[in-house]
């Protein structure tokens, strides 16, 4: 992911895949997730469970900032 994006949105979605993230430092994302038999492992440490989504502390105020939905019916999902 590019590290400076003002209020963007990504979305991604996956069949039968594999797809790893890694988020830079000073980017804050808000991820939203439908995984039917997916596996999904995102850092709660970075990006806590709020309700539905995951989201970067600050995200609200943040300058850089994307929005992140993932579809994914079977494989594995890395957020980090």
């Amino acid at each position: 992911m590019p590290a400076s994006v003002n209020d963007g949105v990504m979305n991604i979605e996956l069949n039968v895949a594999n797809l790893d993230i890694t988020v830079p430092e000073g980017l804050a994302v808000e991820i939203k997730t439908d995984d039917s038999l997916s596996i999904t492992n995102i850092d709660t440490k970075r990006f806590p469970k709020e309700g539905d989504y995951y989201v970067s502390p600050g995200y609200d105020t943040a300058v850089n900032r994307v929005v992140l939905n993932i579809t994914s019916n079977i494989g594995r999902v890395t957020i980090k």
